[in-house]
């Protein structure tokens, strides 16, 4: 099978190795290192859908896989009617492009998810916040890479919060609505699903690592690690998420007449009270999908071909047996203000280690040399029959990389050395 896979980040590195390791040819855009040391690359706007598929048509792909949200929620799917795009069209990638919908379509279906109310003028939501005099997230209800939730402990910070959403834009537009709800206390876990009409598979659940710094403080990132499978989720809360929102969620696509096929992403929170849904994505997580797809051990073309004939459910996922864990390594300054062009050091004593990969994100290369080219720079995944193999193995690889200013927290996994009852 030929895949196109769209974006140039970590997950898209991560996607690209999953095929490659059954044996597929990969064409990236706009890649990075780590794709073209696996792939063939072109360079250009992800979202020149004219472009997409006229390299689509010279590269005869069998599949186009888009990673990002952008093209997703601009409607790549609807687009591209010549080849088979492995995502959700653009009314359904609404899940993810409004927030504001995603919410009403938790209320219609009984999916559990937090109180909650809808603005689009400040001056009405600075009005709620006053009312409630608790703490809550207010949430820009458009695209803002990860970071478009703040969460607020006081009325203070939530009207600082709406101001600098809807009157000062930091997200642009994204911002004209935002959504108020309550704060959840619990943990965090991402269940990633693949979707085709009325069936669908559950991957192992993960937990992602927002704030930017150890013990979950300073501002949210895209992520800054991950791991998976969770040792502190039992069969029966996994099964109790299957059934309380998975299905739910695909019989409401159903009523909505949409024959989703793609990735339905859940991010969860687990509190004393149950499971709340905190919101949807429609495509792969980021960085999720480093520690998932190093332990599928399922050929992506078998679950392309199913996903095109709706006949996903017939088939059974298999999984090597251990923990992966990954530490985004960043830019100094992440997720604010950071410098690129950094000379990265120590990769290739990277290279031969053991059940140690390192996924590319903000990377670039010239002359032999490696540069720093975004926010979060490289995945550093470690593999281990247990947790703490894993983690050891990933910090290991970190240990060896060195770049000015490079930032990341020492703390991914250790949520999971613990249990459920001690994180709640």
């Amino acid at each position: 099978m030929k895949v196109f896979i769209i974006g140039s980040g970590g997950r898209e590195h991560a996607l690209a190795y999953w095929f490659y390791k059954f044996g597929h040819e990969v064409i990236g855009l706009s890649g990075n290192p780590g794709i073209e040391g696996i792939g063939k690359t072109y360079s250009f706007s992800l979202t020149d859908f004219k472009k997409i598929e006229e390299i689509a048509i010279k590269e005869n792909i069998d599949v186009i896989l888009p990673g990002p949200e952008e093209p997703i929620v601009k409607g790549i799917k609807d687009r591209i009617k010549n080849f088979f795009v492995y995502s959700p069209n653009e009314k359904e990638a609404l899940l993810e492009g409004s927030k504001a919908f995603a919410k009403e379509f938790m209320s219609e279906n009984s999916i559990p998810t937090a109180r909650y109310e809808i603005f689009d003028e400040p001056e009405k939501a600075y009005k709620y916040i006053e009312k409630i005099k608790r703490a809550c997230v207010v949430k820009a209800s458009g695209l803002a890479q990860g970071k478009g939730s703040i969460v607020c402990k006081d009325e203070e910070e939530a009207k600082e919060a709406v101001k600098k959403i809807m009157e000062e834009k930091i997200f642009g537009d994204s911002g004209n609505v935002v959504v108020i709800e309550d704060f959840l206390k619990g943990i965090e876990c991402s269940i990633i699903t693949l979707v085709a009409g009325d069936e669908y598979l559950m991957l192992l659940p993960s937990q992602d690592h927002k704030p930017v710094y150890d013990n979950d403080k300073g501002p949210n990132t895209g992520g800054m690690g991950a791991y998976a499978p969770l040792p502190f989720l039992t069969n029966e809360i996994i099964e109790k998420i299957e059934n309380e929102i998975i299905k739910k969620t695909i019989r409401g696509l159903i009523r909505k007449n949409f024959d989703y096929q793609g990735v339905i992403y859940a991010g969860l929170m687990i509190t004393r009270e149950g499971v709340f849904v905190l919101e949807y994505n429609v495509r792969f997580g980021d960085p999720e999908t480093q520690p998932l797809v190093y332990l599928i051990n399922t050929d992506p073309e078998v679950i392309i071909e199913k996903t095109k004939e709706f006949k996903l459910g017939s088939l059974k996922l298999k999984w090597n047996d251990g923990y992966a864990l990954c530490v985004v390594v960043a830019s100094g300054g992440y997720p604010e203000k950071y410098e690129k062009g950094k000379e990265i050091k120590g990769l290739e004593e990277c290279e031969n280690i053991e059940n140690l990969y390192i996924f590319h994100a903000g990377t670039k290369k010239e002359n032999n040399k490696f540069f720093t080219n975004g926010g979060r720079v490289l995945g550093v995944l470690g593999f281990g029959k247990n947790l703490k193999e894993a983690k050891d193995r990933a910090y290991d690889g970190v240990n060896k990389i060195y770049f000015e200013g490079m930032h990341y927290r020492k703390d991914i996994g250790d949520k999971g050395f613990k249990s459920l009852e001690e994180l709640l």
